[in-house]
């Protein structure tokens, strides 16, 4: 599809080129361009945070920039933070898969933590998954190793098993979270930080 985008963008543009429609191929160019952009940072997954003052500074048209959207939406989240007393400091969190949804799934939370932001020691009634997308991150089982994510890992939490996750300390962490059968029973412990500070990074 993206091919096809590209080489249809480029024949127009040649056309117009062709033409000598200046302002239209300058049009198409720009669109073109921007849409190069909007996709590689989308599959990059820096979300919202950079693509906003990239729209802002190249004074995209209300009509280009409603469209471009519709390619960002799955990691977009509220400039807003979260703050909870289960966090040491504040993170992002928006719903990528909402509960009732066609295909019967649990909910898909995606959660952004600043650098060196984690979580307590917590389990989960039913479990949890994690699927690393963006930064570096680390995860810990009460009495196992340390373990580092990165984009594209995925590490599961049976149920009942006490564990950690956050961002190293040099970088940003995200990652989806999905709770089996939809249960968000969670009982939450202590901050790990110890294992946290022995981690050096």
């Amino acid at each position: 599809m993206l091919v096809g985008l590209s080489l249809g963008t480029n024949v127009t543009l040649a056309q117009a080129v062709g033409a000598r429609k200046e302002a239209a191929a300058r049009k198409i160019l720009h669109t073109s361009l921007l849409f190069s952009v909007l996709i590689g940072l989308v599959f990059a997954g820096i979300g919202e945070i950079i693509v906003r003052p990239l729209l802002a500074l190249l004074a995209v048209p209300p009509q280009v920039l409603a469209e471009a959207e519709l390619y960002l939406r799955i990691f977009l989240y509220p400039q807003t933070p979260f703050s909870s007393a289960n966090f040491n400091g504040p993170v992002y969190l928006s719903q990528i898969v909402h509960s009732g949804n066609a295909a019967g799934t649990p909910a898909w939370t995606y959660v952004v933590f600043p650098q060196g932001t984690y979580n307590r020691w917590h389990s989960h009634k039913t479990g949890q998954i994690l699927i690393a997308t963006d930064g570096i991150g680390y995860t810990q089982t009460l009495g196992g190793a340390v373990q580092v994510m990165h984009p594209g890992d995925v590490v599961y939490c049976p149920p009942g098993v006490i564990h950690w996750h956050g961002a190293a300390s040099g970088s940003h962490f995200a990652h989806i979270a999905i709770s089996p059968e939809d249960n968000h029973d969670v009982t939450w412990y202590f901050f790990p930080k110890l294992e946290y500070e022995k981690l050096g990074f």
